[in-house]
């Protein structure tokens, strides 16, 4: 059987405009989606320190926590003289608000001024209103009892916790990785065509090569066999390749759990070959039809799984879930994405075995197809 695998790898290295359209064009694709959304998520997800000028003693006890928020990057804070200079930095947009500070040391009082609505703004006023707040409660507290203000000081702050820098890993939150998740499903998807290809080699009625096999010695499960594991041997070298483009070359933030990554990644490719089977057993077409149809049922997967517009899964998911439980396409984006971005294992399992069923549903059904074909004359 070796030799019908060796033969039937290099007949697929050899078609020059299968490997073309199924590794040189995600490449591109997933080169043009980076240009395109690298630079937007960078603007759009950095946050910098807002800008506030602040009339207040710099060794006082305002000064302390305004220094605390710089440390925490939250404020970028210009200590002023006085209300006048504020105002004038407040006015040439050179700062976002101004803060004075005003009151007694028991009665503490803050004015705050912004620029303009907007989410610095809005950050702004959650700041100090916050702020403001828990001194407050604080200093209610020491004035019943000041052996409760430890307990109280930690009840009011212990969710600080989210500002602590912790390690993502392999996640991602980039909103436009859902792109690349797409893009890789698309690549599986399109194993079909490999599929296709070889239901072209072994049926007598669509190709010279078939003809010759159907009336050749050799075992017909043999031969779906040994044409199944080259496809998938050139499917995978192209999905490995392009998973490390995107992630070593582009740097996009993919999974570094590689045993999970090419399992999803094997069964997506047996699925999308599986599906090539199918429709080039179950349809009595010429070929070229076939390729037009497995060109338009994949790409409307793909485009149902977010690979044209981003949100078009989740407002599926909203409208009609069912969908997204049935779709392939949709299955393996969210077996790629439950690795790389959201770190949901249990939603790994489900979708891999969803894949999986479509996988296995689709040859079996294509080998039963294929055992009962039966010609007058060869």
């Amino acid at each position: 059987m070796f030799h019908l695998y060796k033969y039937r790898l290099k007949s697929f290295l050899k078609n020059r405009e299968m490997i073309i359209w199924s590794m040189i064009f995600p490449f591109l694709l997933g080169t043009f989606f980076y240009a395109a959304f690298h630079s937007i998520t960078e603007k759009s997800e950095k946050m910098d320190p807002v800008k506030l000028a602040v009339v207040c003693d710099e060794k006082g006890q305002f000064a302390e926590f305004i220094d605390s928020m710089k440390e925490l990057k939250f404020l970028d804070p210009v200590f002023v003289k006085d209300e006048k200079e504020g105002k004038k930095l407040l006015g040439d947009e050179e700062v976002t608000g101004l803060v004075i500070c005003g009151g007694s040391e028991m009665k503490p009082e803050l004015d705050l001024k912004v620029r303009e609505n907007g989410i610095e703004s809005t950050i702004l006023t959650s700041i100090f209103d916050t702020y403001l707040r828990n001194y407050q409660v604080i200093t209610d507290v020491a004035k019943k009892n000041p052996l409760l203000i430890t307990k109280t000081v930690e009840e009011l702050y212990k969710d600080e916790e989210f500002t602590k820098n912790e390690p993502l890993g392999a996640k991602n939150a980039d909103p436009f990785v859902t792109y690349m998740f797409a893009l890789l499903s698309m690549t599986c998807m399109f194993s079909a065509n490999f599929g296709h290809e070889n239901t072209k080699q072994i049926q007598a009625d669509q190709s010279g090569v078939g003809m010759r096999r159907s009336i050749s010695p050799t075992s017909k499960m043999a031969a779906v066999f040994t044409d199944l594991m080259a496809a998938l041997t050139v499917e995978m070298v192209i999905f490995a390749a392009l998973y490390f483009y995107l992630g070593k070359v582009l740097g996009v933030v993919m999974s570094e759990e590689y045993g999970k990554v090419f399992l999803s990644g094997f069964l997506a490719n047996l699925l999308g070959t599986s599906l090539g089977y199918f429709i080039g057993v179950i349809l009595k077409l010429p070929a070229k039809t076939k390729e037009a149809i497995i060109s338009a049922v994949v790409l409307f997967m793909n485009f149902m799984s977010g690979l044209m517009i981003q949100n078009i899964k989740y407002i599926i998911e909203k409208k009609a879930p069912v969908i997204n439980r049935i779709n392939p396409a949709a299955l393996i984006t969210d077996s790629f994405e439950s690795l790389g971005a959201i770190d949901d294992p249990h939603k790994y399992v489900v979708c891999t075995i969803g894949v999986a069923v479509w996988a296995a549903v689709l040859m079996i059904l294509s080998i039963i197809i294929l055992r009962r074909e039966r010609y007058d004359h060869v």
